[in-house]
């Protein structure tokens, strides 16, 4: 695993878990041209809370880090469009699987 300066690799029996979070929504829908301007922070921001707050997280037994995240964008369509949070959700699907046929066939064979 790799976050800015900080790097580090782990065994797969050092798993402990895995899942993913997709933040969305929150953002105001105005109407009038004074709402427009006023919502326009708002959501830019929102958009950029839900970013961070979103990924595929892993659990590892590590004091100093016990949980790391990873980002993923939206191949198809933008993130906070609904074709781009579909297509970011299948992917971190995809990799909740991967890492549940790996780590529990690695776990099985032990």
């Amino acid at each position: 695993m790799e976050n800015g300066r900080r790097k580090k690799a782990y065994k797969f029996s050092d798993v402990k878990g895995w899942r993913y979070h997709l933040a969305n929504g929150g953002e105001i829908v105005a109407l009038d041209m004074i709402g427009m301007l006023g919502s326009k922070g708002h959501n830019n921001l929102t958009r950029l809370k839900n970013f961070e707050n979103s990924g595929f997280f892993i659990q590892v037994k590590d004091i100093e880090c016990p949980e790391w995240q990873i980002k993923f964008y939206p191949r198809k369509g933008r993130f906070h469009h609904e074709r781009g949070i579909r297509d970011t959700e299948m992917q971190l699907k995809k990799w909740c699987e991967i890492f549940d046929q790996t780590l529990n066939k690695s776990t099985a064979t032990q």
